[in-house]
């Protein structure tokens, strides 16, 4: 799919070309959009009662999707309403909230709300040669249970720049941006293997709910499989439209084959070599409870 982004001012575009370099194409002119066929976005001024403030709004196919931004939202918004806009439109994936990696030709699932470090612990994974996927969407075909990879750059909170630069990440920022309540964010491009994964598919062999807890050593314990297709449900951003009962078949069958885990993380590189190891792993039953050591 062919997505088209104007801004009103020339940083909106500038910046989003220079995050997404790796898969821009030719601009075109205005007699050569096609709103039939491409998503078209904008980030356009809003209207405002003080003259004096300058406030933006980011549009998708004509429909106002977030408006009254600051400056320094803009780009965070419009970045995150084109991957909304696309993912909404492939039908064909079931679409759980959660980072997706392969390993050796393996799936991962890292599913969790906002805020669980999943989209930290993918881009560690990444720094470890792992393929990313995503780290917003298990994209899973409805017809194969394989995962397909939609890798979009990992938007990373304040908090874990640290973690970043430990990992020797470097953080792509063009200025200080600011996400709801993300606060300051930047972004982690997709590792050169992960760009060109496009055409691949993956097998999910693990299905791991993380959840940060700060000055620990990472805890894994397992779970059963019939509780985690529940929680992959909970997650599913098109459960609707798929059908509650095709919805659960689906996630049954993922989980049946594959090992269900909660994992408490703490220290990144220990959590990393955790994971790691349940990859590796060949038995397909679960572990009864791992810290580490």
């Amino acid at each position: 799919m062919k997505v088209a982004v104007r801004g009103c001012e020339p940083q909106f575009t500038q910046d989003l070309a220079e995050l997404y370099d790796h898969v821009r194409q030719p601009d075109i002119t205005e007699s050569q959009l096609d709103r039939k066929n491409m998503l078209v976005l904008e980030a356009v001024y809003s209207p405002t009662k003080n003259p004096f403030i300058k406030r933006y709004k980011v549009t998708g196919d004509g429909e106002d999707l977030f408006v009254h931004l600051k400056q320094n939202e803009v780009l965070p918004y419009l970045e995150w309403a084109t991957n909304w806009r696309v993912i909404a439109r492939c039908e064909q994936f079931m679409q759980i909230h959660a980072a997706s990696l392969s390993y050796k030709g393996k799936g991962l699932i890292l599913a969790a709300t906002s805020g669980s470090g999943k989209s930290t612990l993918a881009a560690a994974l990444m720094s470890r040669g792992w393929k990313y996927l995503c780290d917003e969407f298990a994209l899973i075909n409805r017809q194969t249970l394989e995962l397909h990879a939609f890798p979009k750059a990992i938007c990373i909170k304040a908090g874990s720049f640290p973690v970043l630069d430990q990992l020797g990440m470097p953080r792509w920022e063009r200025k200080h941006y600011v996400k709801a309540f993300k606060g300051q964010v930047a972004y982690v491009k997709p590792s050169e293997p992960s760009q060109s994964n496009l055409m691949d598919t993956y097998p999910v062999r693990r299905i791991v709910f993380p959840r940060y807890v700060a000055h620990q050593q990472p805890v894994l314990r397992e779970m059963s499989r019939s509780e985690a297709a529940i929680q992959l449900a909970e997650m599913a951003f098109n459960r609707q439209v798929v059908g509650g009962q095709e919805a659960m078949r689906i996630l049954t069958a993922i989980c049946r084959d594959a090992q269900c885990y909660r994992l408490e993380t703490g220290d990144i590189h220990r959590s990393c070599e955790m994971i790691e190891s349940l990859m590796r792993d060949q038995t397909t039953t679960p572990v009864r409870q791992t810290r580490a050591a």
